[in-house]
Parts: C-alpha cells; structure tokens; sequence
C-alpha cells in the first residue's frame, strides 16, 4: 500500500481506461454499482454489451468514493496470460463487503507500427488544418494520439488519444495566427495496456501564404485583394513538380462558381493568371486541399481556405488601345481599328500561358507578321506610349546569330528614317526598346533575362522623354532621352521581324509571342500589373447587329436580330434592348454557341407597340466578363391598327342636343390609337371615305361641321385615321335642324284686368305655335333672353300659367316664346297694378300645438295695408271665417328709414294672443312659436342700416279664441317709443 491515496485526475483516468480499453467494461451498469456500493451481492456482467443505464465516472465517484492507502501492487504479472482475481474489502470493525472479481493481463510489448498506415484524406478542403485517415490490422492498437510542434513522448493516460477504428477520419486544426509556415507532426500508438510507441519518423507540415502580388493577405484582419489581383500562394520551400494543381480551387463565396483561370508552378509558389478580372467589392474563397510530398511521404501539406474580398477598383484598359494582337490562330486585331496582321512564312500556333492550344504565335526563324503601315501606330505628337506582350524563349539569337527584332516599325527605306522604336532580344537574353530620330540613338535595356524557355509577362512604357521596362509586373530598367518630337515613318510594322528591306532573315526571332497590346498613352503600374495577372482584359471590340435581314420597317412586335462578334476569347452571352437602358434586359446565351468568332440569328420581342423608328441595341460579353459596348440598327414599327373610336356627339343650341338652328353644327368627339390619331372625317354619308378622300381634317376633340340644305332630321358620321392612314370604323349621331322662329298672338294678364291685389296673376297666351318654352318677367329693362338663359319655363298645355310680381304699382309683363332649335319669337306684352301693401297667407292648424310652418293647403292669401293691429277676440281671422286654429304668414320687403348708409338701433314688439316668430333678412328675432297664452308683449331689437331693403317675415296662430295679432317696433332715433307697423311699409320687387 503506498503511503499516498490517488488523485481525482488520476482515478478519473484510471476510470476512463478501463472503460475504454475493455469492451466487458465500456459499459458499467449502473443499477448493479448501486446495489454493489450498498452492500449487495452481485456479479458485473457485461457481455451483452448492453449500453443503456451505464454509469459515468461521477456516479461511480460519488458511490464508492476514494480511500485512503489502498493502492494495490501485483508483483507476479511476469507472464502473459489472464489472471482471475476478487477483490475483498474489510473496514476497521473487520466487516467484509462482497467480493468483486475481475481479470488482470500481463502486456509489456508494444502496439506493431507495420500494420498501421497513415495517411492524408485529400476529400477534405473545408478548413484549415490536416485530415487524417488512419488504418490498422494490429489487434493489439487501441487509441491513436498527432500532437503538432510537439515531439515528446505523451502521457500514456494523458486526454487525446481517439479509440482506433478502421478507417478513422482525425482532424487537426491549424492556427491560423501562427507566424510559422513549418510544423512538425508526431504520430503515436497505444494498446490497452498503455504500451505506447511512435507510428513513423516526425512528419513535417508546410502551409502557404497568401499574396495579393508583393502584400501577404492571409494575415489581414479583413484581407482585401485588387480586382485584378495577381494571386499567389507562396510556401516556404520549392515545390515539387508534381504539384497538383487541381487541389487549387477559387470560388465566389456566394454561390461556390469557380473563377476561370490558370494556376502556374514558379519555385515556392502558385500564381493565379484569371482569365478576367474579377467582380468588384465581391467575396471569395480560396481552396487547397491537402496531399503528401510524392517523393517524401514524411512532408505533408495540409488542407486551407483563405478569404478575402476584392476592392471597387476598375480599369478602363480600352482607352487608348491602338492594336491588340491575341494570336488566337490568326492575327487579326482585336482592338476594332481594323489594323489586323497577315503572315508571312510558316505559320505555327503553339500552347498559351494556359495551356490553350493554337493560342500563341510560334515564330521559326523564318515566319513574321506584317502589318501595314498606320499614322497610329507611329510615336505619338506627345511620346506616350505603351507596348506590351507575352515571350516564351530559350535562345535570343537568330538563325543568323544576331540579336531578334520582336516588334519593329523600322525600315531603312521608310521616309523619314527615323523609327519610333524597335523592341529586340539580345543574345545574352536581356530585352531592348531603341528609338532612332537622326543621327540620335536612344534606348533602354532589361536587367532580367528572358531566355529561361518561361513566360514573361513585358511592358514598354513611354512618358515624354522617359522610357520604362517591367518584366512580370515589376520595374526593370528605365532611361532618360531627349529626341525630337513625332518620331514617324512611313514603314510597316513588323513582328518577328526587322524589316523586309533586308534580303536575309538575320534578325529574326525564334521562339513565341502572345497577347501583343499597343497604347497611345503610357500605362500605370497598376494597368500593367493587371495585362499580367489577368488575360482577357478587352471586351469584344467588334459586333454587329441586323434587324430583319436589314429590312427598314416591320410591322410586327417579334423581330429576328443576326448578331455577329468576335473577341480574343469565347462570346458567352448577350443582352438586348429596345429602350436604350441595359438595366432591365437579361444576360441571353440562346441560339448562341460560345466561340471567340460569333455569327447567329436570334427573336427579340419588342418592349412596346409603340410606331416609329426603333433603335435595337445589342452588348456581348465574353467568358471573363468583359462587357463590349452597345451595337445597334434601326428600324421602323409600322402601325397596322386602326385607331378606337370612343365617342361623338351633336351639339344642340338651346342645351337641347337633339335641335339645332345653325346649319353649321357643333360637334365633340373622343377617340385613341395606339399612336394617336392624326385626322378626323364628317360626312352625312356612311360610306367609308379612302385615306386620301377630301375633307380628312386635323383631329381635334372638338369642331363644327356644316349641314345640308333643308330643315329637320340630319345624320352625321365620323372616321378617325392615323399618322399611318389607318382608318376607324365610323360612329354617328342624329340632330334635327330648324331655324323657323315660333308665333304668338297676343298675351292677358288675369283675363285683362287692370288692377290686383295679389302677388300672383295669371298669364293667358293666344293662338301660340312651335313653341317648347316661354320666359316671362315683370323687369321693364330685361332685354331678349338667350336660348339657353335662365327661366326659361315649359310651355303650359292649357295656355295658361301663374306668375309672381317682384314689386308693386304699375307692372308689365314681357313675354318671350322659343322652340327646342332655340328659335326666339317676342315679346308679348301687358300690363297691370297692384298696391302696396304686407301679402299674406292663412292655413289651419290641428293638434298637437305648436302648429305647423310649412302647411300643404292656403286657405286665403292677400295684402294688408294700414296698421298691423288686430284684435279680432271671438271674429272671424281675416277673411278665413274661422275664428280658432288658424295660422297666418305675413311676408314683405321694406327700405330701412333714416339716413342712407347709417346704423340705427331698432326694437321690435310682437303682442299676440297666441303664438308668433318675427324673422328680419332671415334672422329670427322674436321666437315665441310655440306659447299658448293671452295678449303678450314679446321684444327684442337688432341693428339696421338707414336706406337699405330688409325681407320682413311675420308668423303667427291662434289657439283657444280671444286672437290678437299686433306688429310694433322703434326706430332709436327716429321714433321716441313704439308705433305700429303699416302695411304701406312694405312692398315687393
């Protein structure tokens, strides 16, 4: 018994073991520890391996709890067989628990390594880190444990170690802070005995970088690339040949689409040359999936994912292009100034930087291009320029062993015999730009060499009197001169090639050219950096479109477009409009078969049916993403639809639309077209008038149109025709025409009588005829009312009718008659007088009081002069002879005594016997309408104005008998206390 009790962690461990390395114990049945640590008799039976109810280490912690000194040693393990043993436990008071029996095995060998493999599972590429795949046919080998950047020997109980199973998948992480790019890697077995042992030697782990050019990324907290970044992935060591590139996957991050592009082996690193430019402000990914060194099963490299984002930069690399030469099996030029190249000698296309066959220019010593000569092509009035191209070469000299001209626009018989430069490979391999103004010689040669049989990515930039070299996107040499502006000869331009007024090919070049770009402007770092990293930089520069096999009009919706471009890469799409924006319009690859030289018919459906000249315009991208500018064609929307008619109707002159006495009829109409309508046509006949009938006049929603001859009904048709003479069906309307004015005899007022005292008179009309309508007044300045004035009254049928006098004394009346064609015939006159005097009206009252305002029978009617004082007690009312239940209206006008213009403070009296209103201008005064009583003063007082005429209404019933009816008032100022209004003070106008 050691001297020490065991630890938690230790017998936490001990407890883990045991589990884990003996199937028997992996799991321990809970239910039997329990009845084991209460002092129970039972047996631990596991071979059914049952995996319900088992206990962990904290119940069997909490059950049988350390003790202390109890630490037991077997000294006579020596052999390797299994050993049955009970375990008894005694406490102090010599009380025995059960028996708990259990097997012990000697084991002191180690787990064999040659039955256990290793290996890297390259499926995985999701994360960072290594993904083991382990494998073993050693019984004996339980638990596997890697430990990174640690080789010493671990902790056989130690946490870690993963139980081994065939084809065991073990992740480890890298940490992506870590400023190393070496690792080591230590691999170790374990059997259940705890006999521990190193699988191999200690691997080594090599992870890369990534570059955006010379700037590490990877390391950035958010890394951020150029969109025309220059990737790399740079490791610490060369790399192997063998590399396979395919493990190499970049992705936009949104919808896992790869990026088109060529990953190329150089030393240490893996460059990215992107066939375009990627998106602007996108997300990305970058993938490696992990693999074992061929040569070195020992030297891994793991697994990785970098992310990044590209920058809003954009490039306009089309401004200023003069020529691009892809040589993409021809030599035309792609920059769309038609400065294409023929060849000369044997032609022979070779593989690209990317591996694409027929893709560059392979020149034998023999071979040239020849372009001829262009004022563009020459140096410029302000010296800039820029020259860029791919060279692939493992030996400068020529044939004739002198140096190659590349691109050249000298000839000794140009005129003049300067030449604005001539580019040259040297026979050591450096590259040279020479400009020769006579006698001066100026030029600028390459540091770097370029015969290591690779491709250089080479720029020659010219600002003013400064000339620039950058090999593979870095500066190389650059040189200062001073030469006479325009430099420019008349010569052809040359590559591959000095001149043709040389009989031997001396200076030709031997080995390949690609992607030939010339400026007139000197390039940015950053421009060229990007002719580097990325290929297809141009968008197509040529295309085409034609509508309808170049017809000028249709007159259908449905168009069919032949659209014709090419590009240095794969036309992949195209976009149409008819609006002149590409906003809405999608990307289309129907009837397109992707190729850098395009020529295929397509159906476009107009946006709308709107008539007139249309302008198609058509943009085609290629398979990196380049956009050309828009290439259009017209042609014109024929209209074949007649336009709608809406509406069309006659205008009457009397407000009667069905009469008319002008023989020059007004008319309104309303009509659309899917233009608009441009002429209308009236006719009183149906026939359908032809587009160049006389009489189409401009279209207007209103207008007159003359009538035949001849009184009464008339027909009228009307057609609507378009800018494109489509005409309408017609629509009609019917009037009738009349300008015969109506008679009248004569005119009598009440039968003739010469005076009344009423308000009311009748009008009695002799021998009238064609008449619809009469207007009356009693205004002595009326003149002859227009056919469409106010009160104009319809004709009675029995010739008679009532009519209202305005005023008072002597009255005439004027009467007018008039037709539903608005012929006017009058007036007729007559005249009569009526006095002054209150008009009145009576009516019977009934149950429930107050009685009503608003009767539906008069009883009598008439006018009042003198006072207005009545006491009438048990007598008839007035002239109603009815002494109860009556109600009387007094109505009139008066003109306010006194001073014109002055305000007068004036009280009125009503003393009645029973119920009365008083109203003045409408305004209520007096309101005792419902009072039910004796002879009662009620007052009250208002302001009016001297010399200004005030309606006057008076109500009044009587109910129970005993009726009185007095009107008083006082004019402060005027009067010095109440007096009687008379009737004389009213009248009417």
């Amino acid at each position: 018994f050691s001297s020490n009790s065991i630890d938690n962690p230790t017998r936490q461990n001990l407890w883990d073991n045991i589990t884990k390395g003996n199937l028997s114990f992996n799991c321990v049945h809970k239910p039997t520890l329990q009845a084991f640590a209460a002092g129970n008799s039972t047996i631990f039976d596991n071979s059914s391996l049952n995996t319900t109810s088992c206990a962990t280490f904290s119940d069997f912690h909490q059950l049988l709890p350390s003790w202390d000194n109890m630490t037991f040693r077997f000294d006579n393990l020596s052999q390797s067989r299994e050993q049955r043993h009970t375990l008894w436990v005694q406490d102090r008071a010599g009380n025995i628990g059960w028996g708990f029996p259990f097997k012990i095995r000697f084991d002191n060998v180690t787990p064999d390594t040659s039955k256990t493999t290793v290996e890297l599972d390259n499926l995985s590429s999701s994360f960072n880190g290594l993904s083991l795949k382990l494998n073993t046919t050693d019984n004996d080998t339980q638990f596997f444990l890697a430990q990174l950047d640690n080789s010493s020997t671990p902790n056989a109980y130690s946490s870690g170690w993963v139980r081994a199973q065939p084809n065991l998948l073990y992740s480890l992480p890298l940490d992506d802070t870590s400023a190393s790019q070496q690792h080591t890697l230590s691999l170790w077995l374990r059997d259940k005995a705890g006999n521990i042992d190193n699988l191999t030697s200690t691997r080594t782990v090599y992870r890369a970088w990534l570059y955006d050019g010379q700037t590490r990324v990877d390391n950035q907290s958010n890394p951020t690339v150029n969109a025309y970044a220059g990737l790399k992935i740079k490791y610490p060591l060369v790399l192997p040949s063998s590399y396979p590139l395919g493990n190499l996957q970049l992705q936009k991050a949104s919808d896992n689409l790869s990026v088109s592009g060529q990953w190329n082996l150089d030393n240490d690193s893996l460059i990215f040359w992107s066939t375009g430019p990627l998106l602007r402000e996108t997300n990305y990914q970058l993938q490696l999936r992990g693999f074992v060194h061929p040569q070195d099963n020992l030297t891994l490299y793991p697994s990785q994912v970098f992310h990044f984002k590209t920058d809003n930069q954009t490039l306009n690399l089309n401004n200023g292009l003069v020529a691009y030469y892809p040589l993409d099996n021809d030599t035309l030029d792609y920059s769309g100034n038609g400065l294409h190249g023929s060849q000369v000698g044997n032609v022979q296309f070779s593989t690209n930087r990317f591996n694409k066959l027929d893709s560059a220019y392979y020149f034998d010593g023999n071979s040239y291009i020849r372009i001829p000569d262009n004022n563009s092509l020459d140096s410029w009035p302000n010296l800039d320029f820029t020259i860029h191209f791919w060279i692939k070469t493992n030996n400068c000299s020529s044939i004739k062993g002198r140096d190659a001209d590349l691109i050249s626009k000298w000839d000794s018989r140009a005129n003049p015999s300067n030449y604005p430069y001539s580019i040259r490979c040297s026979q050591d391999g450096s590259l040279r730009l020479i400009k020769y103004a006579k006698p001066v010689v100026q030029s600028v040669k390459s540091v770097q060499l370029v015969n290591d049989n690779i491709y250089h990515s080479v720029s020659f930039v010219n600002r003013s009197n400064s000339i620039k070299i950058f090999i593979d996107g870095q500066l190389d040499n650059s040189a200062n001169f001073f030469l006479e502006p325009n430099i420019q000869n008349n010569s052809d331009l040359f590559i591959g090639r000095r001149s043709t007024s040389l009989n031997s090919n001396k200076f030709n070049f031997t080995g390949i050219l690609d992607d030939i770009f010339i400026y007139n402007r000197s390039l940015s770092l950053v421009e060229i950096k990007a002719l580097k990293n990325v290929r297809e930089l141009i968008p197509p520069m040529f295309g085409s479109v034609t509508v309808n096999n170049g017809s000028d009009n249709t007159s259908s919706d449905t168009l069919t477009l032949t659209l014709h471009a090419y590009d240095a890469s794969s036309i992949v799409a195209y976009q149409i409009t008819d609006n002149g924006s590409f906003e809405g319009p999608p990307w289309r690859s129907d009837n397109l078969t992707p190729s850098d030289n395009v020529s295929f018919n397509t159906n476009f459906t107009l946006g709308s049916s709107n008539y007139g000249e249309r302008q198609i315009q058509v943009r085609f991208k290629d398979q990196a993403g380049n956009i050309s500018q828009p290439f259009s064609d017209n042609i014109t929307r024929l209209d074949t639809t007649p336009p709608q008619p809406l509406s069309f109707s006659l205008l009457g002159t009397a407000g009667n639309d069905n009469f008319t006495n002008l023989d020059k009829v007004s008319f309104i109409d309303n009509a659309t077209d899917d233009a608009t309508p441009v002429n209308i046509y009236l006719s009183e006949n149906s026939t359908n008038p032809l587009d160049n009938t006389s009489g189409w006049q401009a279209y207007d929603t209103s207008g007159t149109f003359q009538l035949s001859s001849g009184q009464g009904e008339k027909q009228i048709f009307i057609w609507f025709k378009d800018a494109a003479q489509n005409i309408s069906g017609y629509l009609t309307d019917n009037i009738t025409f009349d300008n015969v004015s109506p008679t009248a005899n004569f005119m009598l007022i009440n039968n003739g009588a010469d005076n009344t005292t009423s308000s009311t008179v009748t009008l009695t009309f002799n021998n009238v005829t064609g008449t619809s309508h009469y207007f009356a007044t009693d205004n002595i300045s009326a003149t002859t009312p227009s056919a469409t004035a106010a009160g104009w009254r319809a004709y009675p049928v029995n010739n008679t009718d009532n009519f209202t006098l305005t005023g008072t004394g002597n009255r005439e009346i004027r009467a007018w008659f008039k037709d539903e064609a608005g012929n006017i015939f009058g007036p007729k006159l007559d005249n009569i007088t009526s006095s002054h005097g209150i008009s009145y009206q009576t009516w019977s009252c009934s149950d429930p009081w107050p009685c009503t305002t608003s009767p539906s029978e008069i009883l009598t009617s008439g006018k009042i002069t003198g006072d207005i004082n009545y006491n009438w007690g048990q007598s008839y009312i007035l002239d109603t002879r009815k002494k109860d239940y009556i109600a009387i209206k007094l109505t009139g006008n008066f003109i306010m005594p006194g001073t014109a213009g002055a305000e007068y403070s004036v009280k009125f009296r009503n003393r009645d016997d029973d119920s009365s209103r008083t109203i003045i201008d409408g305004t209520t005064i007096i309101e005792d309408w419902s009072g039910l009583h004796g002879p009662a003063n009620r007052d009250n007082s208002t302001k009016l104005v001297g010399g200004q005429t005030y309606r006057y209404e008076r109500y009044w019933s009587e109910k129970g008998g005993g009726a009185v009816l007095q009107q008083f008032w006082w004019i402060v100022g005027i009067h010095n206390n109440y007096v009687y209004m008379k009737g004389e003070d009213f009248f009417r106008e």
